[in-house]
This record gives C-alpha cells, sequence and structure tokens, in this order.
C-alpha cells in the first residue's frame, strides 16, 4: 500500500520526534496525494525533485507542538517552536529574522496560521536539508506547512505556504475499529 494510500485511509496522524515535537493531526475525510513526478497530463502541476505523499489535515483538529530546527534554506540558529490549536498556530516562539517574519505574516493574515500540509517524504536519493524543495522529500522525514492548501484538499486560501522539515520523526496513523499503524520510526520508513 503506497503512503498516500495509507494518508487516505487514515483519521489521525500522532507525531513525534526527539526535539519535543509532538503534535495530533485529523486527517479523516481527506485524500493523500503522492508526488511522483509524472507531470504529462494537461494542467498537470508539481516541483521538483519528486517524492512525497501530502494530505491537507482536517480544518481545526491539529493540536500540540511542532518544533522547526530548519527553514526553507538553513537550519535555524534557535529552533522556532508552534503551538498548535484548532488546527492553527496560537504561539509562535522563537527568535530571529524568520520568526519575526512569521509573526508578520500571521498578523498580516491569521489564515498563514493554519496547520495546510502534511507531507511524507519518499524520496531515497534526496539528500539536501538546504534546499526546501529536496529536503521535504528525503525518506523518512516529515514536513508541516502553514497557510493554503486550498489546492490540494483543504478549505484555506491565502498567499502563504511554508513548509518545515523535521527530521527524524516518528508517526503513527490511527485507522476506523483502533487500528494503529507506526510507518516511521525515528526517522527509520517500517515497510508494509
Amino acid at each position: 500500500e503506497s503512503t498516500a494510500k495509507k494518508l487516505s485511509r487514515a483519521s489521525m496522524a500522532l507525531i513525534t520526534s526527539p526535539n519535543g515535537t509532538n503534535l495530533k493531526v485529523g486527517l479523516e475525510g481527506r485524500t493523500g496525494i503522492a508526488d511522483t513526478g509524472i507531470l504529462t497530463n494537461e494542467g498537470a502541476f508539481g516541483n521538483l525533485p519528486a517524492g512525497e505523499a501530502f494530505i491537507a489535515p482536517l480544518e481545526n483538529t491539529s493540536e500540540g507542538l511542532f518544533v522547526a530546527e530548519w527553514g526553507p534554506t538553513s537550519k535555524f540558529k534557535h529552533p522556532l517552536k508552534f503551538e498548535v490549536k484548532n488546527g492553527t498556530v496560537f504561539l509562535l516562539r522563537g527568535i530571529g529574522e524568520y520568526a519575526s517574519f512569521l509573526r508578520e505574516q500571521i498578523e498580516l493574515d491569521r489564515k498563514s496560521a493554519n496547520i495546510a500540509e502534511l507531507g511524507i517524504g519518499t524520496n531515497p536519493k534526496a539528500t539536501r536539508p538546504d534546499n526546501i524543495l529536496e529536503s521535504e522529500k528525503i525518506l523518512g522525514t516529515i514536513h508541516l506547512a502553514l497557510g493554503d492548501n486550498k489546492s490540494f484538499g483543504g478549505k484555506i486560501r491565502t498567499n502563504f505556504h511554508q513548509d518545515f522539515v523535521l527530521f527524524n520523526p516518528t508517526v503513527e496513523l490511527l485507522y476506523e475499529k483502533d487500528e494503529k499503524k507506526v510507518i516511521i520510526d525515528n526517522g527509520k520508513v517500517l515497510e508494509a
């Protein structure tokens, strides 16, 4: 079963990491999408390299703490801590230029605080942590995005979308009938 299908079947994802991340994300009724890099159909869009499965979390369901150590182009000197309630960031703890930029963005449009995407890297050849388009595809990572998700199954439309990659996550998917399945254990992808 593909990672995108696992996401589609799940009602919730539980994400933890040694850096303090402890977040639950509601997925019920949403469809996981596989980014394969095959963009041959008219109107198809994507970015390269390919290699992720992603889903728009159900609005108002994400709860907990997400700790971002990497930004779009480099490692943060001080991690950013997103405290999440009812599907949005209600408190952003952190210092530095990027933290200030994010606070300004959220003040400008509260929809920018939306937990917009949960992505799982599936590309075993992706390695660069300093390029967000590649780092979010690294096998065994996950990424969380803030902002817009209207184009891939969510309901939030805003002019902002930013991904944050998490290394060494543990991801457990919850399904109907109390079925649980760990699909990534401390950055190691578990088969079947």
